[in-house]
């Protein structure tokens, strides 16, 4: 989604007008996000929610569309089809990217406020500055900037509570088969809890997650893989 990350910087971008876009046409080819678990409680009655088969990170992400680089919770005219628009979308254009700087083994690494300088939001010289005359970032810019860190906050924290939960071995290895106008055949690979293993957990682990609300974030997933379905009939789905 992101084209060109730019460090938003006073000297480069001080003429810079940021211009109020309602639509979500930049995320039409966005087809997974990922989610925070304050997020999870927003977003399960509308997306499934599921882990990356590969990598080290166990992050949960959010499904929008069956089908690469397409988004299912889009209309024609760019309008999010339900009620909550994760925050990867809202914060957009702007974004956080490492600087190299600080101490990451203690969480404290520097975090440099960038902009997707190919954004529509910039595309008109019409807008809101980003700067003050004499080159200080507007309050919007700095509520934006302490919004992405909350959040970054947020997706750290979800990934290592998850890994918690993946070292128990609960996770299971799932094939999504999508099957369109009985032609085109896509193979979705992921990770889903599995609730047989859960329940076999130690009794001490169960009450720690409820105690600390993991349970609740776990619960939020399972009810949230209802909508690995389909509404349409040119559409056939199995769960493998």
């Amino acid at each position: 989604m992101i084209k060109k990350l730019e460090v938003l910087d006073s000297t480069r971008h001080q003429d810079l007008r940021l211009m109020k876009v309602s639509s979500f046409e930049f995320a039409r080819k966005t087809s997974l996000v990922g989610l925070s678990i304050s997020e999870m409680a927003k977003t399960f009655m509308s997306y499934p929610i599921v882990f990356p088969e590969e990598g080290e990170e166990v992050s949960p992400m959010g499904i929008l569309s069956y089908v690469k680089d397409t988004n299912s919770y889009l209309d024609e005219k760019g309008n999010w089809k339900t009620s909550y628009v994760p925050a990867y979308f809202r914060l957009y254009p702007f974004a956080l990217a490492k600087t190299g700087r600080g101490n990451q083994a203690e969480g404290q690494e520097e975090m440099a406020l960038c902009i997707d300088r190919d954004a529509p939001h910039f595309e008109s010289n019409m807008g809101d500055p980003l700067f003050t005359a004499d080159g200080k970032p507007v309050d919007f810019i700095m509520n934006i900037f302490n919004a992405l860190k909350q959040h970054h906050q947020e997706l750290t924290a979800t990934k290592q509570i998850f890994k918690k939960v993946a070292e128990t071995g609960i996770l299971q290895s799932k094939e999504l088969h999508v099957q369109i106008n009985n032609q085109k055949n896509i193979t979705q690979k992921f990770k889903i809890i599995d609730m047989e293993k859960l329940k076999q957990l130690d009794d001490k682990i169960l009450a720690d997650w409820a105690r600390t609300g993991i349970m609740a974030t776990i619960y939020d997933h399972v009810r949230s893989l209802s909508h690995l379905t389909s509404q349409n009939r040119n559409v056939k789905m199995s769960l493998s």
